[in-house]
């Protein structure tokens, strides 16, 4: 049997690559780590932890369809950061999806791809047919969530699953979104957003907790010097995550946006460190403790640490 699962074990370390090149199965309830597949070939590398998936949802109008999936991380009962992935479509009329899409992201007055006071960053290409777009800001979740801009946008969902898994929500958080569009690569809007708490990922304590106030909105940000090295940080990892994102859906290079004022260096090293450290120890790990049972040979424990270390 331990033999059986040495091999298993192996197996499933040698031929990792393969394995995630299947689409993520998505089911509501289910525990996710280190990476998942969307939309058949986009891999979304995730942060250490397990994220649960809380909602998958989808509605449909005028001949338009929205299907959305939301993945959670917590800490006991604190939410620790997210990620939902969204996608829009469902016509194959581009002149109709055109319209609606300059409605929904350019024409919004209150959100959408253009700068507004609360946004740190706010980038796009928008050329024809094709647009793509990037922004980081901060949220205030109780606004957000009991008192937006928009008198439509109730949240409910996003209340149902707050009180259904007893979440105690910050009232701060950091996120960025990315979305794209271009009928050449893909016939729906991708879009992905992140968010985070930032005080569970190492930012101090949020003393300021309303969006005009935030020591997090672009106008106060100068006065803390902390909190606007965390969100620095918070962009860089935020650009390379766009930056990955572009490369996974194969943007051309006229649809990438250009974040060269940028240093990302520094954080796609840290990031590869973080998100690779936890599940290469594991495996790391499980491997000796296979060799040390007998279960696999000294030469099979070698050559699958070496192909543990390359990944």
């Amino acid at each position: 049997m331990k033999k059986f699962l040495g091999i298993l074990v192996l197996g499933l370390i040698l031929f990792s690559e393969s394995a995630n090149a299947k689409q993520t199965k998505w089911v509501t309830g289910k525990i996710y780590q280190d990476e998942v597949t969307w939309l058949k070939n986009v891999k979304i590398k995730l942060p250490p932890g397990e994220f649960k998936l809380v909602d998958r949802y989808q509605w449909s109008s005028w001949g338009i369809k929205i299907k959305s999936t939301w993945l959670m991380n917590l800490k006991g009962n604190l939410f620790h950061q997210d990620m939902e992935l969204a996608k829009i479509g469902g016509t194959k009329y581009l002149a109709y999806l055109k319209t609606i899409y300059e409605e929904i992201f350019f024409k919004n007055k209150y959100d959408g791809c253009y700068p507004r006071s609360e946004y740190t960053v706010m980038k796009r290409k928008k050329k024809g047919g094709f647009f793509n777009c990037f922004i980081v800001a901060h949220i205030d979740v109780q606004k957000a969530l009991y008192y937006p801009d928009d008198p439509q946008n109730h949240n409910i969902m996003a209340k149902h699953i707050i009180k259904k898994h007893n979440i105690d929500v910050p009232p701060i958080i950091l996120c960025s979104q990315s979305i794209f569009y271009a009928p050449s690569i893909t016939e729906t809007v991708m879009e992905i957003n992140w968010c985070i708490n930032p005080e569970t990922n190492g930012a101090s304590k949020t003393e300021f907790t309303n969006e005009e106030t935030s020591e997090y909105h672009p106008q106060n940000i100068n006065k803390f010097p902390d909190k606007k090295k965390f969100m620095e940080d918070w962009i860089k990892l935020s650009v390379q995550r766009h930056k990955s994102f572009e490369k996974e859906i194969k943007a051309k290079e006229k649809h990438k946006i250009d974040f060269g004022e940028y240093d990302v260096s520094e954080i796609i090293e840290e990031t590869k460190t973080t998100i690779s450290s936890s599940s290469i120890t594991d495996q790391l790990n499980k491997l000796n403790n296979l060799y040390k049972e007998g279960a696999i040979t000294k030469e099979e424990f070698e050559k699958a640490k070496k192909k543990t270390l390359s990944q």
